[in-house]
C-alpha cells in the first residue's frame, strides 16, 4: 500500500502541541545561535583646548633676522663667488651681482643635492658649508685686514655690491 498525501497528513494530525512544540525547540538549539555583531566601542574623546599665545614684537623680529641669516647663508658660496668676480673685474652692478650669486649658490646646492642622498641631510651639509665660506671670508676679514665686506674706499666690499 501506498501512502497518498492524504494519509500523511492524518498521520501527522494525531502528534499533540506539546511534541510539536519540543520537535521545533530540538530544530532551534541544533543550529547554534547567532551572535549580534559586537560595535567597536568607541574612546571617549576629550574636547581640545587650544592656547593661542600671543606672540610679541621681539617674535617677529627674530624670525625677519633668522630669514635674513638663512637667504644669506644659502647664497654665501655664490655671493663669495661674485665678491671674487667684481675684485678681478672692478665694478659689476648690483643686478649682475644677484644673478651670479643667484645661479652659482643654486648651482652648488644641486651639486650637494645630487651627490648626498635625502633632503634634510644635503640641506644640512650645505648649510654646514655655507657657515664655513662665511666663517673663512670672517677670518680673512679680520686677520687680514681686508675690507671684505664693507669697503667704503672703492665700494667693492660684499654689502656694497649687494645693495644699491
Amino acid at each position: 500500500m501506498e501512502n497518498t498525501p492524504e494519509e500523511k497528513v492524518e498521520a501527522l494530525e494525531p502528534t499533540s502541541a506539546a511534541n510539536a512544540a519540543e520537535e521545533t525547540s530540538a530544530k532551534t538549539e541544533a543550529k547554534p545561535a547567532e551572535t549580534p555583531k559586537e560595535e567597536p566601542k568607541k574612546e571617549e574623546t576629550k574636547p581640545e583646548v587650544i592656547v593661542k599665545k600671543e606672540r610679541g614684537f621681539a617674535h617677529y623680529v627674530g624670525f625677519a633676522l633668522l630669514t635674513l641669516l638663512a637667504i644669506t647663508f644659502f647664497f654665501m658660496p655664490g655671493i663669495s663667488i661674485a665678491y671674487l668676480i667684481n675684485k678681478a673685474a672692478e665694478g659689476l652692478q648690483v643686478g649682475t651681482a644677484w644673478i651670479i650669486a643667484a645661479s652659482f649658490s643654486f648651482l652648488i646646492w644641486l651639486i650637494f643635492k645630487l651627490k648626498i642622498k635625502g633632503w634634510k641631510r644635503a640641506s644640512a651639509f650645505y648649510i654646514g658649508f655655507c657657515g664655513i665660506i662665511f666663517l673663512i671670508l670672517m677670518l680673512v676679514s679680520q686677520l687680514g685686514n681686508y675690507p671684505i665686506f664693507v669697503d667704503s674706499t672703492n665700494n667693492s666690499g660684499i654689502i656694497n655690491i649687494l645693495l644699491p
